[in-house]
């Protein structure tokens, strides 16, 4: 994960997120990325530190995630029904 300052270009690398990550978005004060194994991570774009790892239960999320006031979920697009996590 990197952050890129849009002000000068300056690129800082935040950390790295183990697995593969399929989709990612921001929203409530974190960045939130869906990997294939099910899972999301949710990351501090300041500092780089891994807040929460969740484990939805599906292992099929798709690769589209969105984050509105209610918390971040799964759109859906795949045959398994939306999915919100906080």
């Amino acid at each position: 994960m990197i952050r890129v300052n849009p002000d000068d270009g300056t690129v800082t690398e935040l950390g790295e997120v183990e697995g593969n990550v399929l989709a990612i978005t921001s929203g409530g004060g974190s960045v939130w990325m869906a990997r294939d194994d099910g899972s999301v991570v949710r990351m501090s774009p300041g500092t780089g530190e891994v807040e929460a790892e969740i484990d939805t239960g599906v292992a099929d999320l798709g690769a589209i995630i969105a984050f509105s006031e209610e918390g971040c979920g799964r759109c859906t697009g795949s045959s398994v029904p939306p999915t919100r996590f906080r």
